[in-house]
């Protein structure tokens, strides 16, 4: 049986809610997956000691490099490395087993049970994502790449931008849909600034925010989905799981070569072209080369939609949960 419960409230509300309706539900199995949760199974654990916990670890919260620490203030930092280096190695032998989602990651956890999970799409439901027809009709003469994420410099935005600028002589019907929030104002006003200055009205579109499953339509419709992760621990040993949901709704990707377990994956298909950090020029020659050969990157999205699903994975994990 699987209860949803929404919780509301700051972070420390939010973490007595979660374990107070931990401790109501009686629980057989409690499966914490981020920092927050970690510490609220400890905590439900002490009541509840015949139940079973697990760590589903799919980030790296086990190396301090894996944070980005720059922007956090000297107490978070003090408390990440409280948790990282006294919290966790004490109190690991708590949990019945530990899920991870890279097999690199199996090192951390030398002493305990472990299952490397990779949280595949949903192929049964990104399968019934279907473009409505007003949307297919607003832009069935573009060839679309888009970006859905936080909307912050760091994401390569302006960038973005310039490709574009640089490229729509070449593919006059070319369209950026960049899909997102953006938290910063004065990087919004930049963004239009810039869109403004270059002639670039009919090229790009800022779209605010959607829910999950209209993006899943954009991305669908879309031609090229861009992916620009900056180099640091997380993005050059994690695995993005969105990708596959993007791959999978037949949208080719171009991003950074950073990234070496996810290229590891799809190194059979050519549905992904890998570019070095940084590289404009690059960054051209891939839109320009998915563009002139589309329906081949495409087709190989088909493929790798067909062997990377959530169904081989979710045997592995019932297994796993049968043995607790």
């Amino acid at each position: 049986e699987i209860k949803n419960i929404w919780l509301s409230g700051n972070r420390f509300a939010i973490l007595a809610k979660a374990w107070w309706y931990g401790i109501q539900s009686k629980s057989d199995i409690y499966v914490a997956h981020d920092i927050d949760s970690y510490i609220v199974l400890i905590l439900i654990k002490i009541f509840r000691w015949k139940s079973k916990i697990v760590f589903d670890s799919h980030e790296y919260y086990e190396n301090f490099d894996s944070f980005d620490i720059e922007n956090l203030s000297f107490l978070e930092k003090f408390l990440l490395k409280v948790f990282i280096f006294i919290v966790k190695p004490l109190t690991i032998f708590l949990f019945s087993w530990v899920t991870v989602v890279t097999e690199d990651m199996k090192i951390y956890y030398p002493q305990k049970k472990k299952e490397v999970i990779y949280n595949f799409p949903l192929s049964d439901d990104l399968s019934q994502i279907s473009v409505d027809d007003t949307l297919s009709e607003k832009y069935k003469d573009n060839f679309i790449l888009i970006f859905q994420w936080w909307v912050v410099r760091e994401r390569w935005i302006m960038q973005y931008l310039e490709i574009v600028s640089l490229i729509k002589n070449d593919i006059q019907n070319i369209k950026l849909l960049i899909i997102g929030k953006i938290n910063e104002e004065k990087f919004a006003h930049e963004i239009s600034e810039y869109i403004t200055k270059n002639n670039l009205e009919l090229y790009i579109e800022l779209i605010p925010k959607l829910p999950l499953f209209e993006v899943y339509k954009y991305t669908k419709l879309a031609h090229i989905w861009l992916n620009f992760l900056e180099p640091s621990f997380n993005n050059n040993h994690g695995i993005q799981i969105k990708l596959f949901e993007y791959l999978s709704l037949e949208t080719p990707i171009i991003g950074t070569n950073n990234n070496k377990n996810f290229i590891r994956f799809i190194s059979d298909f050519d549905a992904w072209i890998a570019i070095n950090y940084g590289n404009i020029e690059q960054w051209i020659k891939a839109v320009k080369d998915i563009y002139n050969n589309y329906d081949y990157y495409k087709n190989n999205c088909i493929k790798i939609k067909n062997n990377y699903i959530w169904k081989n994975e979710e045997i592995k994990l019932l297994n796993f949960y049968n043995t607790l």
